[in-house]
């Protein structure tokens, strides 16, 4: 009788820990989908699609440098108090930029820096967030657990850009920042919760020396040089952010809508992709494919084909369906490859993975951001989603000829986790 009730109170407290860990996410997904539509609204005002590359250049760059350092910090370390860092300096990141906006600076540069301490905090969280989930719940619930919560954080995306339009619509665009930072204080306080990380990971007192730190960063290298299937991955989304996610999201809000209403019709396409993330995670939550990785790329296809509909302007319905079709590829595509890194990666290592994905993913973002918001004003904006989305086509074919992602499986027999030493 006593070992019953010990095992459902241990049940109980692993739960509502999950739970915490759940809320956190969600907060800060919530706010992060208010600060698109709050962007665009800042950008018309400071000059257009230039003005938005250049704050979402300043935005991506401190997170390649950042993620690094947080996944030599998160793996042996307490990921925990890294997200309960990284939420602290993105509130105070939104609170400045809450209060430039509300006593009107007209100021490109204060708004910049506001956004690289924001990225700069952001580029930690994610490898430490990797980290902390895998040691909430077992392996076998792994995938269920993340297609559980892609919905839940889907369903936060989906809220985001309506309750944004909703509050441009009658009250000035710095309350969306200041909502936006209260969401971290919301994460902050709900990560405070969990304290019990003992699945496989080790919480280690060691001091964060700089030589340490990168001996940590060049083993994580090692450790991704053994696996080709994540080199060629990670190689892909590095392309992906260049030719796909950048331009979506710089020449997007003015190919979808005519002059003057940018942020509603950008605000509803953000919400339809929202709709799709969630359709999305409910499907992979269920699906069991030979191949994940290779299904991946051939749905993600349809990104090339979402520019070149935005370029050919569609009429704004197709272009919703269109953008929610996406946001299910994204949805299924986050869900299997976070899975595949979970139970394919020595845990040791995951944070360091993690870091590296983070770092390669972004590392062409901030060039792409800025080069496209300076390209917009020698090119008109239907041209260049012309361009990327061709580009966009090749890459996707390119990273799915390689033997080394046709061959990563998807059941527990068809695994083949990384070994290394430190």
């Amino acid at each position: 009788m006593t070992a019953a009730v010990g095992s459902r109170a241990r049940l109980g407290h692993e739960k509502r820990q999950l739970t915490a860990f759940f809320i956190g996410r969600i907060a800060g997904d919530f706010g992060d989908m208010l600060v698109p539509v709050a962007l665009v609204a800042a950008a018309v005002h400071f000059g257009g699609a230039q003005a938005l590359g250049w704050i979402l250049a300043f935005r991506a760059f401190p997170s390649v440098a950042s993620a690094l350092l947080g996944g030599a910090w998160a793996d042996g370390r307490d990921p925990r108090r890294l997200m309960i860092f990284s939420d602290v300096v993105r509130l105070g990141a939104q609170v400045t930029m809450a209060i430039l906006l509300a006593v009107d600076v007209g100021l490109l540069w204060p708004a910049l820096i506001a956004q690289a301490m924001y990225g700069a905090a952001s580029g930690m969280f994610g490898p430490a967030a990797g980290v902390l989930l895998p040691a909430l719940v077992p392996e076998s619930e792994l995938q269920r657990t993340n297609a559980r919560l892609s919905v839940l954080r889907s369903s936060a995306r989906i809220l985001g850009p309506v309750v944004a339009a909703g509050v441009l619509a009658g009250a000035d665009v710095w309350i969306l920042f200041a909502a936006d930072a209260l969401t971290f204080a919301v994460s902050a306080v709900a990560l405070l919760v969990v304290t019990r990380q003992d699945r496989g990971h080790v919480v280690a007192s060691g001091r964060l020396a700089l030589t340490q730190t990168l001996r940590d960063i060049a083993s994580g290298v090692r450790a991704a040089r053994r696996a080709s299937w994540l080199l060629v991955c990670i190689g892909y989304f590095a392309a992906f952010q260049f030719f796909a996610v950048a331009p979506l999201f710089v020449l997007g809000p003015f190919l979808i809508s005519d002059e003057g209403s940018e942020s509603a019709a950008w605000g509803a396409f953000l919400t339809a992709g929202g709709i799709g993330w969630v359709l999305g995670g409910l499907v992979a939550g269920r699906l069991r494919p030979r191949r994940p990785l290779v299904m991946c790329l051939w749905l993600s296809l349809l990104d090339g084909a979402q520019l070149i509909a935005l370029a050919l302007g569609a009429p704004v319905p197709i272009l919703l369906g269109v953008g929610a079709a996406a946001g299910a590829v994204a949805a299924i595509w986050d869900i299997m490859w976070v899975t595949a890194v979970q139970t394919h990666v020595e845990r040791r290592f995951l944070g360091r993975v993690w870091a590296l994905d983070e770092f390669g993913s972004a590392i062409a973002a901030p060039v792409a951001f800025a080069a496209i918001g300076l390209a917009a004003t020698a090119m008109d904006a239907a041209s260049l989603a012309w361009i990327a989305g061709a580009l966009a086509t090749v890459a996707t074919v390119v990273a799915v000829s390689f033997p080394a992602v046709r061959n990563v499986g998807g059941s527990p027999h068809q695994r083949t986790p990384l070994k290394t030493t430190k």
